[in-house]
């Protein structure tokens, strides 16, 4: 236990140094910039790095084999007039150093550091990390620009600390990760596709993740994550268009005349209906919510705090629209319906498409929301319950299944859903189906992992399956209870 002790004090001495910076630099990114702050950073990470730093401040000795002399000394001394250490005492056995680098630590806890030369010989004695060092200055191993360097080093940390959120907050770094990307996508084929405004997929596929998409003439569906196939609309001559032996999964399939689109991990890409033409068009980080409306592609951005962008079809133009952090959207009617919370309160907004005109549509705050007319289906934010609201009236949203929802879709008169899985939130639960007013749930399947709910054709799809592995995908007629295992 006693071995234990000076790691466990070291420990609590850079806990307590870093954690009041931090936390008033998490202030001012907060008051000053309005930039979110995520304190589990100091949670879970300070506790860990001051325990794997500790080693370094523990108190130590170190043998130099240097035998004291006045030459010794007078060397020595020569040396700290151009070093970062300080002499605070001395006397004839002993010189007491202070410091000047790790100003934070050192000005709070007043390390010292002694160069003991009893019995003809020089020993250090100190935090271990600075023995260490001075060794190193009393060896001659280290150069002036070394020394100018820990200084320059700091000033370049402080700098950068103090710039980052100013960066975010302008987007400077963004429009270079923008830049970057748009000469990355050169190369891609410039489309210019007939405006039907018509949608390249539903609300509520979207909203599981656009597992399955119609087109004029096919279905596109996604297997087991890492197969895309297309089928005539009765599933016959099925083809995969994509194959993948392993790496990341697809989803949020849009389709817009010949060509399907399609996130792959960290980026979109695009091909014709016959799995041709495969281009990446976006690779700046993970997508959500991916909506495509004639030449535009619409998604919040996972990177930039959430905020909703757009882009054309060809990978340009790549702007955001908002600087709102975005819980959900939806487009209707021409206009972006969007979900975010300001200052703890929940708030539905709608916008023109290219972010203006934004008007307030209700004080609720609904993730993985359908309109239907002037109904508002959702599950809320914060209890995950399926709700639907009546917009433009002044009445409460309306219950209609009071258990923790893993994800739902509205197909025809009847909506089906899962339920939160003991083990995760999504995949969930079972397969249930209730009316668009509510009513008794009927159970279709309790299978396990259930996920990517879409609906294409009289069809609804979806996976599940057994254990933590890829569920397989299934079918069901809409209005039916009949499982049809789609090999």
């Amino acid at each position: 236990m006693n071995k234990m002790k000076p790691y466990a004090k070291a420990a609590m001495k850079l806990l307590s140094t870093f954690a009041i910076p931090i936390a008033l630099l998490f202030l001012v990114y907060k008051t000053v910039f309005d930039i979110p702050v995520n304190w589990r950073f100091a949670i879970y990470f300070l506790p860990i790095f001051s325990a794997a730093s500790s080693r370094h401040y523990v108190p130590s000795v170190i043998e130099t084999g240097i035998k004291a002399s006045e030459d010794f000394i007078a060397g020595f001394k020569n040396k700290l007039e151009s070093s970062l250490w300080e002499i605070v005492k001395e006397s004839e056995e002993t010189i007491v150093l202070r410091p000047k680098f790790d100003i934070l630590y050192n000005r709070l806890w007043r390390e010292h550091v002694s160069v003991d030369m009893s019995g003809g010989r020089v020993r250090l004695f100190g935090a271990k990390a600075y023995i260490k060092r001075l060794k190193a200055l009393i060896d001659g191993k280290r150069t002036l620009w070394e020394r100018i360097g820990v200084r320059i080093a700091a000033y370049i940390v402080l700098i950068i600390m103090l710039l980052v959120p100013v960066l975010l907050e302008y987007g400077l770094v963004n429009d270079l990760k923008i830049r970057i990307d748009e000469y990355k996508t050169r190369n891609v084929a410039i489309l210019d596709l007939e405006e039907t405004g018509l949608p390249g997929n539903t609300e509520g596929n979207i909203n599981s993740y656009g597992g399955a998409v119609e087109s004029e003439d096919y279905f596109f569906y996604i297997k087991e994550n890492l197969k895309l196939c297309r089928s005539g609309k009765d599933f016959e001559n099925e083809t995969a268009l994509i194959d993948k032996r392993g790496g990341t999964g697809m989803s949020y399939l849009n389709t817009a005349g010949e060509w399907v689109f399609f996130t792959s991990g960290k980026t979109m890409n695009r091909m014709k209906d016959d799995g041709s033409r495969q281009e990446t068009i976006y690779s700046m980080g993970y997508l959500l919510d991916v909506h495509l409306l004639d030449n535009w592609i619409y998604f919040i951005s996972h990177s930039d705090r959430f905020r909703l962008y757009k882009m054309d079809i060809n990978g340009k133009n790549l702007h955001s629209i908002s600087d709102k952090g975005i819980r959900d959207f939806s487009i209707y009617d021409g206009r972006i319906y969007f979900s975010h919370e300001k200052d703890g309160h929940g708030m539905l907004e709608s916008m023109d498409m290219d972010g203006g005109d934004v008007r307030l549509v209700a004080d609720i705050l609904p993730f993985d929301f359908v309109k239907k007319g002037d109904t508002l289906y959702y599950t809320d934010s914060r209890d995950s319950n399926l709700y639907k609201y009546r917009l433009g009236e002044a009445g409460c949203p309306e219950k209609l299944v009071d258990r923790v929802i893993s994800k739902f879709i509205v197909s025809g008169d009847r909506i089906y859903y899962s339920l939160k899985s003991e083990d995760v939130g999504y995949p969930g639960k079972g397969l249930y189906r209730i009316g668009l007013d509510g009513g008794l749930s009927e159970k279709i399947t309790d299978g396990d992992w259930v996920e990517s709910m879409s609906s294409i054709g009289d069809w609804l799809l979806f996976h599940s399956g057994e254990g933590h592995g890829w569920g397989t995908l299934k079918r069901i007629p809409a209005g039916g209870s009949t499982i049809i295992e789609m090999d």
